[in-house]
């Protein structure tokens, strides 16, 4: 009984957040819905909430960022590109968009960016490996396609074996 309070009181809480959050900053409970979204696999939903979100206010990034990676995992890079790309437009510091933007630009093939990327990112303190793209192109290359993978150990990001 008392669980079944506690759990009641929780989920009041959590409503009430909610709907403030949708009361007070509109936008933000729509990127809120995409991260969610996001997380469980519906790019297609998490794409439409950040566009409902950059709609109610065009200037936020992580915003646009968000919605770069969820096209990013869709498989479409150079829509993913053009979000990164306007996130940093808007905050050129955003680390994270710098990164991911880096990581978009290596899928696309593009070593040398995604090296100036990785490097500014580490600037502003979000020096990361990529190990997991760089395992994903080195299964690309058991499958016949190396060249992503063999720029990117030329510049250095990933060690072709």
């Amino acid at each position: 009984m008392k669980l079944i309070k506690i759990i009641v009181i929780v989920l009041s809480i959590m409503l009430i957040a909610i709907a403030v959050i949708r009361v007070v900053d509109p936008s933000r409970f729509h990127q809120i819905e995409g991260d969610w979204a996001r997380k469980y696999g519906y790019y297609d939903f998490a794409v439409e909430q950040y566009t409902a979100s950059i709609h109610l206010n065009a200037n936020n990034a992580g915003a646009f960022n968000s919605r770069g990676v969820a096209s990013y995992y869709q498989g479409y890079f150079e829509r993913a590109l053009q979000d990164y790309n306007k996130a940093i437009g808007l905050d050129p510091q955003y680390a994270l968009a710098i990164k991911n933007r880096a990581l978009v630009n290596l899928a696309l093939g593009r070593a040398i960016a995604a090296k100036k990327d990785y490097e500014l990112a580490c600037t502003f303190g979000r020096c990361e490996n990529f190990s997991r793209l760089c395992s994903e192109l080195e299964q690309r290359c058991k499958h016949g396609d190396c060249t992503v993978i063999q720029e990117a150990a030329k510049v250095g990001l990933c060690n072709q074996q």
